[in-house]
């Protein structure tokens, strides 16, 4: 398994992730896609893409504070959950 830290829109993976983002959740538990550029800058901050053998998995959005990791979003490709 492979894992991307995208930080910025630019990144190859990004489309895919923010799609999946945004297919995930509910309104009130995302941001723009402005605010997810702004947040990716953040140190503290990252956003990963997960893929294997050239299929993407899935994404995870967490914050790493002090000694504690904060796992803010979590999500698998539809067509591969459940195994």
């Amino acid at each position: 398994m492979h894992f991307h830290i995208i930080d910025t829109a630019s990144h190859p993976f990004f489309d895919l992730a923010w799609e999946l983002y945004e297919n995930s959740f509910p309104t009130i538990e995302k941001r723009t896609k402005e605010e997810q550029e702004i947040t990716m800058q953040k140190t503290s901050y990252s956003f990963i893409a997960c893929h294997q053998d050239n299929i993407f998995l899935g994404i995870l959005g967490f914050w790493n504070i002090d000694d504690y990791i904060f796992i803010e979003h979590f999500a698998i490709d539809e067509t591969l959950r459940g195994q």
